[in-house]
């Protein structure tokens, strides 16, 4: 591809839902293709590049916000208003250092080099040098302030092998500089570009005078020279420069390697295996007849002599403005407040907090849209044939590593408009993780440029998952393919028939070859044990394997919904040898089980079970496997004594083994979630059928759900949330006051309290034994707006606690008094308009006022176009706090559609001049 397409691209904006999957693709370059790289676009990239955006026939329209919104629910919003849930910005083009001495591809023991062999998460070729870089090795100083021979030489033994140049086109480069100011922010127009000494070192000169990579990274505009070294020098060599000018100064040199936005390792599968390597790095003095003394000597075995590795500085230009908004009167800008333009070698982003996709369901799309404005104008049809463009990258792992997601390279319709009329944005292949999204801006090298990118309204939408529903029963999954004993007896008999000699009751349900699960059915059981079966006898038929996609949609949906499993049996991933499809989730049993390798487990030969000592699941269990009544039942199979090893992995610090096989490796394993998902899960790899008596049997069951589910087999179900909570300040005291559960076995109740700032973070201050229904917290400190909540607890250890009470505000006011005599409490009241909450809402919403002054007060909610649609309050008032609940109807009783509002406090004095107002905004989502 040439530079020119990209001019066709631009000419073709108007055509966007035609092009954009070509876009897609093309975003990825960041740059015109060399020439020699030109290929047609073939049906594949179109798939790739097609991968995270809807067709209309998944129930999008063909522009606009797309209508299956209404039916989902909200994951995450910003209109940049108050700017409070964490946004940040990134130079896309700096990281942190890649220079290091090791032995990789060393000239002689050990090299510097510039690249990575760690850092590659996502990477095509690893070990090598990435998109975007621009890595500084800086020397350590040279003083040649007293040099009295004739010349001074520097001269290296290095290899490179990096993306080459394409007449006209120079692309990635290196190349070495030097410094006598001292500069520390290497401003390039401190520094001098060395030229390399071709008469003392033949074959070396610089070949490439105009890089890409400098002006992708912002590190020196177009028509300024900057020469230097590209493609492969077939391996290492030595060349020199004449240093002889900078006799009498002190000098520092730098070694630069630059990439620009593709063909890297990274990207591409180039193996290239980084960008520089460095060896025998020295500068001597050469004097009349050929005598050298030395300087400096660097072998890179040591790093000696204070070398420097650096990225480059950080160039930000994204930030908050009240240049324009599409709501509000904020957005996110990437150009200048003073020019009302953006610049040359930009190549930032604005980046998003953390989003997390966890809760978030399949059922649905997850749905990523913003309101965006846009004027970049430089479409590559000017002088240097480059074009700027922006970009969306994600990352799943908050931002160490970011891979590509959807881009456009030039629109200037300098209007306001929904991403979503451009392409819709598709998070859905991300449910299940914690994701970040960044939105980048790229210049090129020239001041063709516009006014901008705004973004305002960032919205993520998709359908949540309701809490786990009280059940009385355990789900008990038959997925052993059919599998039977000489009797003819299910496999699953066993477990069945532990269940019951405990006392547990269970529900059945057999899946299969022709059964599958619906998607949500296990979120109503309080735990599930899932039965494996090896299918040995093919019974179920050649094709069958354990775990179809459907199966591990149900078990991932159930975990992450913080659901409590046993999955019991020989064969996780592998039945009749073949692996199951990773289509759902690539590495479950790294991920969900923490085994390690990922690569598989070892069968192991086992006849005998040995519990870990201290393990509460392991401790003390001792056991015999016999396999014999197994066997036989038919002609096909003989032997399933094995059970399969299992490797925790080590990072998981709450996941072990409790139960060894015969030599030694762990055959039952157990976790509990910490990272907010909160499941937990144990698996065993032997067949629980062999474990030779019911004793035995009921013994291991017994352990696994005690804990997994402690007291599964009483009352389980919490107490009912408390109601009435009251709050009173009496002096320096908070009475909380609430109405008794009616629940018999209700042993008493926990007071919890936060500071009234954003998403409380509860702590408990207390408790209070049934039928006590009063708590005073003396801990409150004056001067502080506090929310209390209460929960009920029953008499089961552990106990069962319900969820908190509606939450309860006060301000706990100033006291003033003589000692010992309590006073009533003087509240100070401000104007002030609170966000409501929650928000967005489905039902209800309250919002909370004060005012600092008696006066006329009127409370309205508009629409998005300005029209007041409910007043809330319209009269006179006293100087004190309000609370105003609202379900979402207007003055004349009709429910309003989905969508953003406006809510405006207004508030005059007695004397009818003086006047306050403030406006916030809110969403309706049903």
């Amino acid at each position: 591809m040439n530079r020119k397409l990209f001019t066709i691209l631009g000419l073709a904006l108007f055509l966007v839902c035609a092009l954009a999957p070509m876009w897609r693709w093309a975003a990825v370059q960041a740059k015109p293709v060399e020439r020699a790289k030109a290929t047609p676009f073939k049906a594949s990239d179109y798939a790739k590049a097609s991968s995270d955006r809807l067709t209309p026939a998944e129930g999008l329209q063909p522009a606009g916000r797309p209508a299956a919104k209404a039916a989902v629910d909200t994951v995450f919003f910003d209109d940049f208003e108050a700017d409070t849930v964490g946004w940040d910005t990134i130079d896309m083009s700096f990281q942190t250092p890649k220079w290091h001495i090791d032995s990789y591809q060393a000239y002689a023991g050990n090299s510097w080099w510039c690249g990575t062999s760690t850092d590659t998460a996502g990477w095509s070729t690893p070990p090598g040098y990435g998109d975007g870089w621009a890595q500084f090795l800086i020397s350590p100083n040279f003083d040649l302030t007293a040099i009295s021979a004739d010349s001074v030489i520097f001269s290296m033994w290095h290899y490179y092998n990096l993306e080459g140049p394409a007449f006209p086109d120079d692309w990635d480069c290196i190349n070495v500089w030097a410094d006598t100011t001292g500069d520390t922010l290497w401003h390039f127009d401190n520094w001098i570009n060395l030229t390399p000494d071709t008469l003392r070192f033949p074959g070396t000169a610089y070949n490439i005078s105009h890089p890409y990579s400098w002006t992708y990274t912002g590190l020196s505009p177009d028509l300024v020279p900057i020469y230097g070294w590209g493609g492969d020098n077939g391996g290492y060599t030595q060349a020199g420069f004449d240093l002889t000018r900078f006799k009498g100064k002190n000098l520092r040199l730098c070694f630069i390697g630059a990439s620009d936005a593709a063909a890297s390792d990274q990207t591409r599968n180039m193996n290239y295996h980084g960008i520089w390597y460095l060896d025998n790095i020295q500068v001597d003095t050469v004097s009349a007849g050929g005598a050298r003394g030395s300087i400096f000597f660097e072998d890179g075995e040591t790093g000696s002599g204070a070398w420097k590795a650096t990225g480059k500085t950080p160039k930000i230009n994204w930030h908050r403005s009240a240049r324009r908004a599409s709501s509000g009167t904020t957005s996110w800008y990437n150009g200048s407040e003073a020019t009302g333009k953006y610049s040359w070698g930009q190549s930032d982003a604005m980046v998003s907090p953390l989003i997390d996709l966890r809760p978030v369901s399949n059922s649905q799309p997850c749905l990523l849209d913003f309101r965006i404005w846009p004027e970049v104008p430089d479409d590559g049809s000017d002088l240097n044939t480059y074009n700027d463009w922006w970009r969306i990258d994600v990352s799943t792992d908050s931002g160490r590593n970011w891979l590509d997601f959807a881009g456009i390279f030039i629109d200037s319709s300098k209007q306001w408009k929904n991403h979503s009329d451009i392409w819709p944005l598709n998070l859905s292949s991300y449910i299940g993780k914690i994701i970040k999204l960044r939105i980048g801006m790229g210049s090129d090298g020239d001041n063709h440029v516009g006014e901008g990118v705004y973004i305002d309204d960032f919205i993520v939408t998709g359908k949540t998952r309701d809490p786990l529903p009280s059940a009385s029963s355990i789900c008990l999954v038959d997925n052993d393919g059919g599998a039977a004993d000489l009797s003819e007896n299910s496999w699953t008999k066993y477990m069945e028939a532990s269940l019951a000699n405990l006392g547990y009751k269970y529900s059945v349900v057999t899946i299969g070859v022709n059964k599958t699960m619906t998607p949500g059915y296990l979120e109503q059981y309080p735990l599930v044990i899932w039965n494996l079966g090896a299918n040995f006898d093919y019974r179920a038929g050649a094709e069958y394997k354990a775990l179809a996609i459907k199966d591990q949609e149900c078990i991932l949906s159930y975990l992450n919904n913080g659901g409590r499993m046993w999955m019991a049996g020989q064969y996780y991933f592998y039945a009749n040898g073949t692996q199951i499809d990773t289509t759902v989730h690539p590495n479950f049993w790294r991920d969900y089980l923490h085994l390690a390798p990922d690569t598989g487990w070892a069968a192991a030969t086992t006849y005998k079970v040995t519990g870990i000592a201290g393990d509460p699941i392991g401790d003390g269990l001792a056991d015999s496997l016999l396999y014999d009544r197994l066997n036989g039942s038919s002609v096909y199979w003989t032997d399933p004594w094995h059970a399969y090893t299992l490797n925790p992995d080590t990072p998981a610090v709450n996941v072990a083994g409790f139960m060894k096989n015969d030599d030694g490796t762990f055959n039952g394993l157990r976790y509990q979630d910490t990272t907010g998902l909160g499941y937990k899960l144990v698996y065993t790899s032997f067949p629980f059928e062999a474990v030779p008596t019911p004793v035995s049997r009921d013994t291991l069951t017994a352990r696994v759900i005690n804990w997994l589910k402690p007291g599964l087999n009483g009352d389980y179900t919490p107490p009912a949330v408390p109601i009435g909570l009251a709050l009173q300040q009496n002096y320096d005291t908070v009475k909380c006051v609430w109405r008794a559960n009616a629940e018999p076995d209700i042993k008493g109740y926990k007071v919890y309290r936060s500071l009234q700032s954003g998403i409380p973070t509860w702590s408990k201050v207390g408790s209070a034994l049934h039928p006590d229904t009063a708590f005073a917290d003396t801990t409150a400190e004056s001067g502080l707006t506090y929310n209390y909540a209460i929960t009920a607890c029953d008499t089961l250890v552990p106990a069962n606690e319900s969820l908190k009470s509606l939450w309860s505000r006060i301000y706990v006011a100033p006291v003033m008094g003589l000692e010992g005599r309590p006073v009533e409490p003087f509240t100070v009241y401000s104007f002030k308009l609170e966000q409501n909450k929650p928000n967005p809402f489905k039902q209800l919403t309250t919002i909370n006022y004060q005012l600092a002054k008696q006066g006329q007060v009127s409370l309205k909610v508009y629409s998005i176009a300005g029209q007041a649609v409910k007043t809330l309050a319209s009269s006179v008032q006293q100087a004190r706090a309000y609370s105003v609940t609202w379900d979402g109807r207007d003055d004349k009783g009709r429910a309003l559609s989905n969508g953003v509002y406006f809510y405006r406090l207004e508030a005059r004095g007695q004397n009818g001049q003086e006047r306050l107002s403030q406006t916030k905004r809110l969403i309706i989502v049903k």
